[in-house]
């Protein structure tokens, strides 16, 4: 019998550990230091959909302002700075040296974004500031924040706040209650439809969501529920940090389930897939050693020594055409 040998799912994802780490610092970003510890493949892909889950792609946006913010008078610096962000969010210029500061930290939660969707943006002079990491020219900062939603082709501007937001239950109150007076239709795939009461305000709900714990809120009215967070978020002097959206964590369980299908797959199947190989190059591999080379949609490993590639795509697993 013909015998092939297979790498095992957790040699593949050890190396796909190594890949991604090595990826995020080519990039210039900063793993977390728990994904630079072998066999902690979770942590890896994590950091890597979180930055992919809070990037903004580049791509132009209509530009929605809320009636709060075209009836707010602000400083004429303020306003030539909105001025040029739109311009900036209609071109579809790259906007990542407007966002969070901790941007390039890959272990960094943005709570904000991950418990209401929202994002702020910086107002200062391009080039006028540096990140929290100090290798990357960010725009400046200011006072001032612009919050934003951001869409596939829209982009919706909210308030305009300085950084006691972060902190402050009635000012992020305030911006939920904007998306929810100006376009209700952005709060519905977090609404609670049928609930009439929740035993916590608004105010409360917001130090547990701080906390990590999943609630629910009212606001004018009506009663929403984000997407849950793991209480994952480190905790000094008694206040935990910002934990992972289960938007991220759910991503990174589906690429790690589907890698590891796909590897079990291969082991399964090797002898036929090695007779389907052979039919390429010409000769039957005696093994599989297998790497990822994509882990998006469809997942795919790759045979290094006779490279061929094997999908996922969810539901069905199978040789990759030429």
């Amino acid at each position: 019998m013909h015998t092939i040998n297979v790498s095992t799912v957790q040699e593949v994802l050890e190396q796909f550990r190594q890949d991604v780490v090595a990826a995020l610092r080519s990039e210039g970003f900063r793993p977390p230091a728990e994904a630079d510890t072998p066999g902690n493949h979770y942590q890896a892909v994590a950091a890597w959909v979180r930055l992919q889950h809070r990037s903004v792609t580049k791509a132009p946006r209509l530009v929605r302002r809320s009636n709060e913010l075209q009836l707010r008078s602000v400083e004429p610096a303020v306003q030539s700075a909105l001025d040029g962000i739109r311009a900036e969010f209609e071109r579809g210029d790259d906007l990542t040296h407007r966002l969070s500061r901790q941007f390039y930290k890959a272990g960094f939660n943005d709570f904000l974004f991950n418990s209401f969707g929202i994002q702020h943006i910086h107002l200062g002079a391009t080039g006028a500031g540096i990140d929290s990491t100090n290798q990357h020219v960010m725009s400046g900062g200011a006072d001032a924040l612009l919050f934003v939603m951001i869409k596939t082709g829209e982009v919706y501007f909210l308030d305009v706040l300085d950084h006691h937001v972060f902190d402050s239950p009635e000012m992020s109150k305030s911006l939920v209650q904007i998306v929810l007076r100006n376009w209700p239709d952005l709060l519905k795939p977090c609404e609670l439809p049928g609930v009439v009461r929740v035993d916590m305000t608004f105010e409360d709900a917001f130090r547990k969501q701080k906390a990590g714990f999943t609630t629910a809120f009212e606001v004018d009215g009506k009663f929403f529920i984000r997407d849950g967070q793991v209480l994952d978020g480190k905790v000094n002097d008694g206040k935990r940090a910002s934990c992972t959206s289960m938007v991220v964590v759910a991503e990174t369980n589906r690429i790690l389930n589907g890698i590891s299908r796909l590897v079990e797959f291969v082991e399964r199947e090797a002898s036929t897939l090695s007779e389907l190989a052979e039919s390429r190059i010409g000769t039957r591999p005696t093994e599989f050693k297998l790497m990822v080379v994509r882990a998006g949609d469809v997942v795919v490993v790759r045979e290094q020594n006779a490279a061929i590639e094997f999908f996922h795509d969810g539901k069905n697993c199978g040789l990759l055409p030429r």
